[in-house]
């Protein structure tokens, strides 16, 4: 009998062990599964934060031909209907010094971004020319190009750029609105020793600029002058010849 009793408080004790362990697999299971959807949704959510902070300018460009971009933005705690970008807080020396946008409704955050190319953008039926030194593209935040209504721009141009080798240059800005282009219209406004300053206001969606630069000729008035002092000896040494050949002939 004792033994019997011994076997059978092994088999309980053995069976409350396993009912032990099945409740820490079940506990240690469900903490698992929690930790696993708690990973899961931290990723969720830093994707959808990872693509509501990477902001997409209309229209895109070929990576490729991307040689420099500053991107400026501004946020407002209410909604505005008027923003000011200020490059210079974003660049050294940006080609556009600011920006005042004027949107048809109010919106709590704006962004654009400025862009050096390495070719006219493919996306811009403008018309093929000569000479560009570069050029440049203003985009805006896609969602709020449909918005803008106004928009002024303050130029300011290197003119190390454009008269290294240029006796004259241009400045031409276009806008897109995603089926038509337009030649905007610019005014030179001022000039010092280093920049050329220009402004416009507009509408716009995006913009295209360029420099275009006529290289300068060699002046025309050296070769000229040697070609006629070199007739003038040539002709004076004809003169002296013929008048030598005849005093020689009357000493005979």
């Amino acid at each position: 009998m004792p033994g019997k009793h011994r076997l059978r408080a092994a088999s309980a004790s053995m069976l409350q062990a396993a009912g032990k362990n099945r409740i820490e697999n079940r506990k240690l299971c469900i903490r698992l599964k929690s930790t696993v959807a708690a990973v899961i949704v931290l990723l969720v959510l830093l994707i959808l934060c990872e693509t509501a902070s990477a902001d997409t300018f209309f229209p895109q460009l070929y990576q490729h031909t991307i040689v420099e971009e500053t991107v400026a933005s501004e946020a407002s705690t209410t909604p505005s209907n008027v923003f000011f970008i200020d490059f210079t807080k974003y660049a050294a020396q940006p080609f556009v010094r600011n920006m005042t946008v004027e949107l048809n409704e109010p919106v709590a955050y704006f962004s654009c971004a400025l862009n050096v190319v390495s070719e006219k953008p493919f996306y811009a039926d403008i018309p093929d020319v000569e000479n560009v030194s570069r050029y440049y593209t203003i985009r805006f935040l896609s969602e709020t190009t449909s918005k803008i209504a106004n928009v002024t721009l303050f130029f300011a141009i290197e003119k190390d750029e454009i008269y290294k080798k240029a006796e004259e240059a241009t400045f031409t800005l276009y806008r897109y609105d995603r089926s038509e282009i337009y030649e905007c219209p610019i005014e030179k406004i001022a000039e010092d020793d280093d920049f050329l300053y220009f402004k416009t206001t507009t509408k716009g969606y995006s913009f295209i600029a360029f420099v275009r630069t006529t290289a300068t000729g060699e002046p025309w008035w050296p070769t000229t002058a040697v070609i006629a002092i070199v007739m003038l000896m040539t002709s004076t040494a004809v003169i002296v010849y013929k008048r030598l050949r005849t005093d020689g002939r009357g000493e005979r």
